[in-house]
């Protein structure tokens, strides 16, 4: 994500996609991306996880590729949840964002204050 978000701003395509009106599609990184706070899940590449500011297009943050059976990762999210809110999203799951209204599809997972909830569409 890190790359593309330094593409991103290198070519300002930031500042072209905040004057689009239409349809915005992100998926993994592009999705993390286009946050106010995207943020990171600890792997091979990072030690630990942490939030980074994206280009600012919406205001849900995304956990891309998220596997609720990884104890690790589940941890890791519910703790950084604390102060933001951030969605775990499985492969076979998406958000769609319209005039600020969330619909969730598929089953995705929302983290806020340490706590998960589920939604399942």
């Amino acid at each position: 994500p890190f790359t593309q978000l330094e593409y991103i701003k290198t070519n300002k395509y930031d500042e072209v996609l905040r004057q689009y009106d239409g349809i915005i599609l992100g998926t993994s990184a592009g999705a993390m991306n286009l946050s106010e706070k995207g943020y990171y899940s600890k792997d091979e590449e990072y030690p630990e996880s942490f939030f980074y500011d994206g280009i600012g297009m919406t205001n849900v943050t995304i956990d891309p590729h998220f596997e609720i059976d990884n104890v690790q990762q589940v941890k890791e999210i519910k703790k950084f949840s604390k102060n933001h809110i951030i969605v775990g999203l499985p492969n076979s799951s998406d958000i769609r964002l319209e005039n600020n209204h969330i619909e969730y599809i598929g089953k995705c997972y929302i983290f806020e204050n340490g706590i998960m909830t589920t939604e399942n569409k």
